[in-house]
C-alpha cells in the first residue's frame, strides 16, 4: 500500500524559507522568484524547473496527478508549455506491482495528454516513495521588464486550504469538488500567459500565500494589503481547521514568514491555516493593473477557462520593512 503521510501536502517537509536564505546568504525572501530558471540560449529562452513530491494520499492516481502538475506549474506560470521531462521515482517496498504499475501508467498518460516527451525514467529503491520530475520547455520572447506599481490588483485562480482535507482523508469523499482542484492542468492559463506580458505572476505552493507574497513584496518594495474576507477557501475549512488545528506546512511557514504580517496579532486559527499552508498544484496568483486595457483583456479571457478571485491590493504606503497588512472586509 502506498506509504502516504498527510503531512506532506503542501510540502511540508520542505525546508524552512529562513533556513534556505541563511544557507544562501540571502537577506531577504526576494531570492525564492522566479518560479524556474532561465536560460539564454540559441536565440531562445530555456526554461527548466524541478521539484520532488511526497506521497499525502493512498489514493495512488490522485498522488500522481497532482505531483505532476505541482511540478510542471513553474513553467505553466510563465507562459511555457514544457516541452521534455525527466523523471526520477523512488519505490518504497510498501509499494504493491499494481501500485507501482497504476503510477507509470499515469505518469505517461498524463505525458501524452500535456503533449510532453518523458526523455528518460529512473527508479531506485526508496525508505519513501516519491516523485521527482524535471521539465523543461522554451520561447522566443524578450524577457519581461514590467514592473507592479501601487493601487494594482491581486487575483487568485483557486481556493486555498486543501491541507486540512488530508487530517482525515474521509473528508476527501465529501469533499469531492475541491479535490478536483488538485487533478487541474493549467495549461490553457499557460496559453493566454505566454501571449500576454504581466507584472508579476507565481503559483502559490509548498510557502503558502504568505510565503509567496512575500516573496514579491521583497522584491518589489511595496506592501501589500490583503483582504481576509476575500480569500477564497475550500468548503467547511473553518470547521476542519478548528477539529484538526494547524497542519506540518503552516506551521513551517509560520515560523519563516509571521513577521510579514503587520498586524499578526489579530489572526484567527483558521486564518493563519488559510493563510500560512502550503498548497499541491495550487492556484496561480498574478497581478495586474486595472486602469490597464490590456491587462483587463487578459483577466476577461482567463475568467473565460478559470475562477479569477480579487484578494489585495498593492499599497502605496511603504513601510520600513515591508509588511502584508490584514484587512477585513472588501475592497
Amino acid at each position: 500500500m502506498l506509504d502516504c503521510d498527510p503531512s506532506y501536502f503542501g510540502c511540508g517537509n520542505k525546508v524552512p524559507a529562513f533556513e534556505l536564505a541563511s544557507m544562501t546568504n540571502n537577506e531577504d525572501y526576494s531570492f525564492l522568484l522566479p518560479d524556474n530558471g532561465t536560460f539564454k540560449g540559441f536565440g531562445q529562452n530555456i526554461h527548466s524547473t524541478i521539484d520532488t513530491v511526497f506521497p499525502f494520499t493512498k489514493d495512488i492516481k490522485l498522488f500522481t496527478t497532482a505531483a505532476f502538475y505541482h511540478c510542471a506549474n513553474d513553467l505553466f506560470i510563465d507562459g511555457i508549455l514544457p516541452s521534455i521531462a525527466t523523471v526520477s521515482v523512488g519505490l518504497s517496498s510498501y509499494l504493491d506491482s499494481q501500485e507501482i504499475e497504476t503510477l507509470f501508467n499515469k505518469l505517461n498518460e498524463l505525458f501524452e495528454y500535456e503533449h510532453i516527451v518523458c526523455q528518460n525514467f529512473h527508479t531506485y529503491k526508496a525508505d519513501q516513495t516519491s516523485i521527482t520530475i524535471s521539465f523543461t520547455g522554451w520561447d522566443d520572447k524578450k524577457l519581461s521588464n514590467k514592473q507592479i506599481s501601487p493601487n494594482q490588483t491581486i487575483f487568485l485562480t483557486k481556493p486555498l486550504g486543501h491541507s486540512v482535507l488530508f487530517s482525515d482523508e474521509s473528508n476527501c469523499l465529501t469533499n469531492l469538488s475541491s479535490i478536483g482542484d488538485l487533478t487541474h492542468s493549467a495549461r490553457d492559463l499557460a496559453l493566454l500567459l505566454r501571449n500576454h506580458e504581466i507584472s508579476v505572476a507565481t503559483d502559490v505552493s509548498g510557502f503558502g500565500l504568505i510565503g509567496h507574497l512575500s516573496s514579491i513584496l521583497d522584491t518589489y518594495n511595496y506592501d501589500i494589503d490583503l483582504f481576509l474576507d476575500l480569500i477564497p477557501r475550500i468548503e467547511n475549512f473553518e470547521s476542519l481547521c478548528s477539529e484538526y488545528g494547524l497542519t506540518c506546512s503552516a506551521r513551517s511557514n509560520v515560523e519563516s514568514f509571521m513577521s510579514k504580517i503587520a498586524n499578526s496579532d489579530e489572526m484567527k486559527i483558521h486564518e493563519t491555516e488559510l493563510l500560512f499552508s502550503g498548497e499541491i498544484n495550487g492556484p496561480m496568483l498574478f497581478i495586474l493593473d486595472e486602469n490597464d486595457e490590456s491587462d483587463l483583456n487578459f483577466k476577461k479571457e482567463v475568467e473565460k477557462i478559470t475562477n479569477v478571485y480579487k484578494i489585495g491590493v498593492v499599497s502605496s504606503f511603504i513601510n520600513r520593512p515591508k509588511k502584508i497588512n490584514l484587512i477585513r472586509g472588501t475592497i
